[in-house]
């Protein structure tokens, strides 16, 4: 979920890179190179998604997941505007692409055609759009959702808006609808998760530190940002 964002980072100048850190997916500066989800945590998490509540039910109590579980993951910020998912076919950032498919492999491609510091604000669109589909929202669909072009064609006014709450209902809804199918088998053989599975691998580590409090936790997070967790008393 991280493969060509960080190739990117790797030859990013200091001016890419400046102009990235005055939005609000800095961050994606710092993704690790072998950033993975475990499946095991995944399809524990799942099975215990309960969707009346909005939580996973953990030994007898329900656990909240919200917005602030984003914040706190991702650092995105869950006040502010609402984002805009209508689609406008006028948009800036989709005229980059002509006729093209728009997905992960077109947009790397757009982006490591560019030579050095030209154009600098298209460079931020295309790299943004870049962990849009492939960190923060990505899905199982050929093609990027309209809303997200048309969004970053202003880049002066995307720091306004909820993007953490964005993140979060993204998820939410992903786990409204595959939680009952994995529970009856039918989702078995491999997970379709809609949205950042990372938010809820650092959830994990919420609930153990909230269900073990009394004992003593110890949460290894290695270079990967994979977590695992030991309990001693």
């Amino acid at each position: 979920m991280s493969k060509y964002i960080t190739k990117v980072n790797e030859k990013l100048t200091k001016l890419q890179r400046s102009q990235i850190q005055k939005t609000s997916f800095k961050w994606l500066l710092s993704l690790p190179k072998k950033l993975k989800i475990s499946e095991n945590l995944l399809e524990e998490l799942v099975g215990r998604w309960d969707d009346r509540s909005g939580g996973f039910a953990i030994q007898g109590r329900i656990i909240q997941f919200t917005p602030l579980d984003v914040c706190f993951a991702l650092g995105l910020r869950i006040i502010g505007e609402k984002v805009n998912f209508k689609k406008d076919p006028t948009s800036t950032t989709k005229a980059m692409f002509d006729n093209e498919v728009i997905n992960v492999k077109t947009i790397y491609a757009k982006i490591i055609n560019m030579e050095g510091d030209e154009d600098l604000e298209k460079f931020c669109r295309l790299y943004l759009l870049l962990g849009f589909v492939e960190f923060y929202f990505p899905n199982s669909s050929v093609e990027v959702s309209g809303w997200s072009l048309k969004m970053l064609d202003d880049l002066n006014s995307i720091g306004k808006y909820n993007w953490g709450v964005v993140v979060y209902e993204t998820l939410a809804c992903s786990l409204n609808r595959v939680a009952p199918l994995f529970c009856e088998g039918k989702n078995s053989s491999r997970l379709q998760i809609k949205g950042c599975a990372l938010v809820l691998q650092v959830r994990y580590c919420m609930i153990i530190l909230y269900v073990y409090r009394p004992l003593f936790v110890i949460i290894y997070v290695s270079e990967e940002y994979n977590i695992y967790v030991k309990n001693e008393i």
